[in-house]
């Protein structure tokens, strides 16, 4: 009577004990379609103001600069596309005559996770939809031998009425 009851308890409790793993989205360009549009967000630093086209040709162009005090201290030209080989997001700094590209590593709810893969020390983008209109972008880096990460958080700005 007892070995019955343990198996009717295990029956009973199977189908909460072995859960399936809830699997990464599939890594496609077109879970970052919603980034299309203008980007703000003020800190101590300046305003960080990023703008993404619409995906169109497996792509999505972006520009980003930060303005402090009146002068554009940070500027980038953003390419986000996908190739046979995976999503890819290139960050060209023309000031720096520097070139980063990141591989989309990881979808994961409502974040997205590039990894740079030709480096040494690897370098990592995330970027995490805070509700409809609002994104955080977090940089993980080492900096002077040191780890290094800064959140930018922007909002969705929408268009205004010139003279409004």
């Amino acid at each position: 009577m007892r070995a019955y009851l343990v198996v009717v308890l295990l029956l009973l409790l199977a189908p909460y004990a072995v859960r399936p793993a809830v699997a990464d989205a599939p890594l496609s360009i077109d879970s970052l379609s919603w980034l299309a549009g203008d980007w703000r967000g003020t800190d101590e630093d300046g305003t960080l103001e990023e703008h993404y086209s619409p995906m169109n040709g497996a792509s999505i162009l972006g520009t980003s600069r930060i303005v402090s005090k009146g002068v554009s201290v940070h500027l980038e030209w953003i390419l986000i596309e996908q190739t046979s080989d995976g999503v890819f997001l290139t960050v060209s700094l023309p000031k720096k005559q520097k070139t980063v590209t990141f591989k989309l590593m990881r979808v994961n709810g409502t974040s997205w996770s590039f990894e740079t893969t030709d480096r040494p020390k690897v370098e990592r983008l995330t970027y995490t939809r805070e509700g409809a209109d609002a994104v955080a972008i977090k940089l993980e880096k080492e900096h002077d031998g040191k780890p290094f990460s800064f959140v930018f958080r922007m909002r969705r700005q929408f268009a205004r009425t010139p003279g409004k």
